[in-house]
């Protein structure tokens, strides 16, 4: 630390400096030489030690005419998170699952369908096509940019270039032909098989994909949004485990940690790819974590929420309303896909008919 002293000698100079200093104050100019003005001052300062950012507080001697100048660094903010609480723990985080554990047609040896699976249905993977949760119309997620049918029992889809799965695992025509081949299948038993029935892939080059159906599947992209995808060179060399434990898929969150009977953590996927078709459901992922948690009773995932242990849950009683700062209703996917002709159809228009 640099500071001015008085040697002694000056003092007899003290005099004549005066003077000189009168003089040049009364014609408005400064002498170059003069002792400038010091104080010391409290600085708070980040800096990095050991590979930890820390905040301190020195004190630090500056002129006093720069003391305006001092700006105080504040440490970077931490980064956004949000916990979210469901009902149950999920049986599975592979979205395939494995060939090990036993499934039926519909809750499948993958994900099955309740809202905790979000986890590996939504989070860590994108699926074929989805559903916009405004308008409910079909649309495409980050791994696909559009389709056509090119026969009653073919549809034809373009995949987006340049997505990679978490692990770096290019996305193309041959990965998504394995996830349809494997979800396809009734003997595997995939929950998307109920919706989708029986389907295979054909690679037509490394971007375009022809979904063939077992038989005439005129709204298959409608019904393909539990078609998951997963890097495959992974999922070959994974054990089954491993395989039902975590989702390797290319969605907007990384699944980082998964401490049964506690909690699921995620973090965003940074080189995640928005598709501008689907403003609602494939944005840029914003929050920088996700934890997932569990409690059976309602009255405890709004008691969470209310308090600000959590953040959102899901499947709470009406009577929950006013324990939580928002409280809204939703539908469950037979409301997407069984979309009903209300306007030309002649009972169905009738509004006592749909009333009933």
């Amino acid at each position: 630390m640099h500071r001015w002293g008085i040697a002694p000698r000056f003092l007899l100079l003290a005099p004549l400096l005066l003077l000189i200093g009168a003089v040049a104050f009364a014609c408005g100019e400064e002498d170059p030489t003069a002792a400038p003005v010091v104080q010391e001052v409290e600085v708070t300062r980040v800096v990095t030690e050991e590979g930890e950012t820390v905040v301190q507080t020195v004190v630090v001697t500056q002129p006093a005419e720069v003391m305006e100048r001092v700006v105080t660094a504040t440490p970077e903010p931490e980064g956004s998170h949000i916990t979210m609480v469901f009902g149950e723990e999920p049986t599975l985080l592979g979205v395939w699952g494995s060939a090990e554990i036993a499934g039926d047609n519909l809750t499948g040896p993958g994900c099955r369908i309740i809202p905790v699976h979000a986890a590996c249905q939504d989070l860590t993977t994108d699926v074929l096509t989805y559903i916009d949760s405004t308008n409910f119309e079909v649309v495409p997620l980050s791994g696909v940019q559009s389709w056509e049918q090119i026969a009653d029992d073919r549809w034809r889809f373009y995949l987006t270039p340049g997505v990679k799965f978490h692990n770096g695992e290019d996305w193309n025509a041959a990965a998504a032909a394995q996830a349809i081949d494997i979800q396809g299948s009734e003997d595997i038993g995939q929950a998307s098989h109920s919706y989708t029935g029986t389907t295979t892939g054909e690679v037509v080059d490394e971007l375009t994909l022809d979904v063939v159906c077992e038989n005439a599947c005129p709204i298959y992209p409608r019904s393909a949004f539990l078609v998951g995808f997963q890097a495959p060179a992974w999922y070959e060399s994974a054990s089954p485990s491993e395989r039902g434990s975590m989702t390797v898929g290319f969605g907007p969150y990384v699944q980082t940690e998964y401490r049964r009977s506690r909690h699921i953590k995620f973090e965003k996927y940074d080189d995640y790819i928005p598709n501008p078709m689907a403003p609602n459901d494939a944005q840029a992922p914003t929050i920088d974590e996700i934890t997932i948690e569990w409690r059976a009773e309602s009255l405890v995932r709004a008691s969470m929420v209310g308090v600000g242990e959590a953040d959102w849950t899901i499947n709470l009683n009406l009577d929950h309303e006013d324990s939580v700062p928002v409280f809204k209703t939703g539908g469950a996917a037979e409301t997407f896909v069984l979309v009903h002709d209300t306007i030309w159809h002649p009972e169905l228009s009738k509004r006592d008919v749909r009333a009933t």
